[in-house]
């Protein structure tokens, strides 16, 4: 049986006359209801479903919450009765919330059951203790692979199964019949292409949200120029979120904290893990959390996390973290002190799998609690990039304008940007490029020269800084390259 056959046995058994479901998905609960309805008992049970717009059927009027209230009391059947709406009227309703009250102690007596059914209204505190409440929101992994298999996929498809249910975690299975749907009119479908389109689903899902930003998969490792380190360490991590590593039981990571030199590829580096991994990437942005637009921060910060836990497997973007959830540690106040202590709480505990990955400039501002062993897997210090990793920078940034790097010096072009970012380098590419379209020229090492005279790097303009980050890193994260390990 389902986990929701199992809960409602359970009630139904221990003669719980009251009985309230979180679900949004109706349909499925309803479905369960009349299964078990039909054989739990020796004489089938009917299931009697009220609405506020129709009321029970077959009834005179009993659309208004009381009356079907009374109506239920009434009826000598021992049956069923399934509301869909009525949670929502019992928000500030104490009458209501009395009759409801009387009911549970006259059904008891006759095994008669009500159901509530409610995707999101928290059970009142007055009738806590004579109500069975069972959250049911999202089916499981097996759920949704018995429920894929009813679908008519190719042979291709069909051994692709498991990862597609992997992939379609926190869908409901009306959001994955729909997905499902789009899928059998899509034309020449692989592997990639179906968790694009399951990564696409759950952007619907994030956008709702309000607070968190879907980040498509558009960059890949090879888009990064040097960071072996790093990308070594999420290489063979890559198959750590598979079904094939669940059954074997292999712990998936928790998360890295990747600090440094703002322009050197931290958020880059985030962003190239979605496709590594094939896992969707959200954004949490902070500055939206703590505004209070989207409602009280605490509330909605709790909230999303939640949320990414129901999508999940994820990767969670926490970008620029020292301003978003350290920097409140101590100077917040206490609404935003309790959000850092949730943000703790949850990263030690939190359920279903997701990936923590956090970008920090100004590392000093976070609070030990963050940093210490077993928040993070690792810390990745990022530093200017070495001679080699400017050369490869340059050749990945010169192909993306669509230039040949084999007609320019790149050993020149390295000495010449000794202590620059990566997002600078970029940045004298790109205005290499404009200068060369406006003289209607091909684009030249002049070009390129005359845009790296123009730039002052950030290694001059936040000196101080910069060798502020260092002499932190030096002994307390793991050099994101190798070419930095030499001078540790």
């Amino acid at each position: 049986m389902s986990r929701l056959a199992n809960e409602l046995v359970f009630a139904f058994k221990s003669r719980y006359p009251i009985i309230w479901i979180v679900s949004s998905d109706e349909e499925r609960v309803e479905d369960v209801l009349k299964d078990l309805a039909t054989r739990l008992w020796p004489a089938p049970r009917k299931i009697r479903v009220w609405t506020c717009v129709s009321g029970f059927e077959h009834t005179e009027d009993t659309k208004n919450p009381d009356s079907a209230l009374a109506w239920i009391e009434k009826a000598s059947d021992a049956d069923i009765y399934l509301l869909k709406d009525f949670p929502d009227w019992l928000i500030n309703n104490p009458a209501l919330q009395r009759h409801l009250k009387n009911l549970y102690y006259h059904l008891r007596k006759k095994n008669t059951f009500l159901v509530l059914l409610t995707p999101n209204i928290p059970v009142p505190q007055t009738l806590s203790r004579e109500v069975y409440m069972i959250p049911f929101d999202i089916p499981d992994e097996s759920e949704i692979t018995e429920f894929l298999h009813r679908f008519p996929f190719n042979e291709s498809l069909k051994k692709f199964i498991p990862e597609m249910a992997h992939a379609m975690r926190g869908l409901t299975f009306n959001e994955i019949f729909h997905l499902v749907q789009r899928l059998a009119q899509t034309k020449k479908l692989t592997p990639e292409s179906v968790l694009n389109i399951i990564f696409q689903e759950k952007e619907q899902i994030i956008r709702k949200e309000g607070v968190l930003e879907y980040v498509p998969p558009r960059w890949s490792i090879e888009d990064i120029g040097g960071l072996d380190i790093l990308k070594d360490w999420l290489r063979k991590r890559a198959k750590l979120f598979t079904p094939e590593a669940r059954k074997k039981g292999l712990p998936a990571p928790k998360g890295i904290l990747i600090m440094g030199i703002s322009g050197c590829g931290k958020s880059l580096a985030v962003k190239a893990v979605s496709s590594l991994w094939k896992l969707p990437l959200y954004r949490l942005d902070m500055n939206l959390v703590l505004s209070g637009g989207q409602g009280n921060p605490e509330w909605v910060f709790h909230r999303a996390l939640k949320l990414v836990e129901a999508v999940s497997p994820a990767i969670l973007w926490f970008d620029e973290i020292e301003m978003g959830v350290g920097r409140y540690h101590e100077t917040g106040g206490e609404g935003r002190s309790h959000i850092f202590s949730t943000f703790l709480t949850w990263m030690q505990e939190r359920q279903g799998d997701v990936f923590i990955a956090a970008t920090a400039n100004r590392i000093h501002l976070l609070p030990a609690e963050l940093l210490r062993k077993g928040r993070f897997d690792q810390i990745f210090y990022v530093d200017l990039p070495s001679d080699e990793e400017r050369k490869e920078i340059f050749r990945i940034h010169l192909r993306k304008q669509q230039q040949d790097p084999a007609l320019f010096d790149l050993v020149g072009l390295a000495a010449m940007t000794k202590g620059w970012t990566g997002a600078e380098i970029e940045q004298a590419v790109i205005n290499a490029r404009i200068e060369a379209l406006h003289e209607g020229k091909p684009m030249s090492m002049d070009h390129l020269i005359m845009a790296i005279g123009q730039i002052v790097p950030l290694s001059k303009t936040m000196e101080d800084q910069i060798k502020a980050i260092k002499t932190w890193a030096y002994d307390r994260a793991m050099p994101a390259s190798s070419s930095s390990r030499r001078y540790r």
